[in-house]
This record gives C-alpha cells, structure tokens and sequence, in this order.
C-alpha cells in the first residue's frame, strides 16, 4: 500500500468507530518529562473522499491505570459501564480490538495545521450496526515504517546533484 502526503480530515460530529489497534509507543518525552505511552486507533465510518477506504482517527494515553487516568475513562467509556476489580486488575487493552463505539470528533488547530481530535467516547447504541475493521487497515508499524522510507527516498533526491559541494 502506499501512503499519500495528503491529508484528509475527519469532518466534525459523532462517528462510530471500531477500535482498530493499540499501538505501544514507548517512553515519550512530554511537557510533564518522559512518560509510558500508548496509541488507540480507531477506524470511523467516514471514508477518504472517493475511495471506500475508512478514515482513521488516534488517541494518545499515558500508561497509568488509575480512575482518574484518561486511559481508565475512556476504557470504561468504550466499554459502557464500569470494570469490575477483577477487570481492573488483568486489563488487557488488545482486548478491545474489534470493540464498537461512539466518538465525538472536534477540530483544533495547531500552528496552521487542523487537527481531528477525539473529545468523548461512550458506547453504540442498542440496535446499532457493528462496524468490522476494514480490509484496508494497515497497522501503525507499517505505516511508520513507510513514512520513514519516504523520508530517507526524499532526503537521497534532495542531496543528488543539488549541492554545490558534492563532487560525483
């Protein structure tokens, strides 16, 4: 699959979703120092203009486990009611892989750039339509991996024959 610069994003409102994978991202430096993190992604039922390829939205979390964590609150929220302490205490995320929500997106801007942001998360309604994870998803790895494929493929054109100082 090859990955496109251009960006599209999700338009504003409540969308349901499925989540689409958890994605380990390690030791992040924050503002607050450097923090356990991991990524939710979500696939949504809004496509890319033209294709029948579903956008994809992402929610950033530390690690803490705690009931004031975000984490915590938007496991419970995705999960519609609260986690008993056994739940609590051998919570997989990877076990919400396939889990169905609602998600309200809003937009923020940042530097120039519009972002969609997840701003709630609760569960679908009865009598909704689940949504599977489509065919086109591609996991986070891979993606990665291709951006930074690109960016060395770019960064080869862009130093072949352009600077003064290279003698071929």
């Amino acid at each position: 699959m090859e990955f496109s610069s251009k960006r599209q994003v999700a338009t504003p409102g409540v969308k349901q979703a499925v989540l689409a994978e958890v994605y380990d991202l390690g030791e992040v430096e924050t503002p607050f120092g450097v923090k356990d993190r991991c990524r939710f992604i979500y696939e949504i039922n809004e496509c890319r203009t033209g294709t029948n390829v579903p956008l994809i939205v992402m929610a950033d979390y530390n690690k803490a486990w705690s009931k004031r964590s975000n984490l915590f609150k938007d496991v419970t929220s995705i999960v519609g009611r609260p986690l008993t302490s056994t739940e609590q205490l051998k919570f997989n995320a990877h076990s919400l892989i396939g889990v169905n929500c609602l998600i309200t997106i809003v937009h923020r801007e940042s530097k120039g750039v519009v972002y969609a942001n997840i701003a709630n998360i609760s569960p679908i309604m009865p009598g909704m339509e689940l949504m599977e994870i489509s065919e086109h998803y591609t996991p986070y790895a891979e993606v990665v991996r291709q951006r930074e494929q690109r960016a060395a493929e770019i960064a080869a054109e862009t130093n072949r024959g352009n600077s003064p100082y290279v003698i071929e």
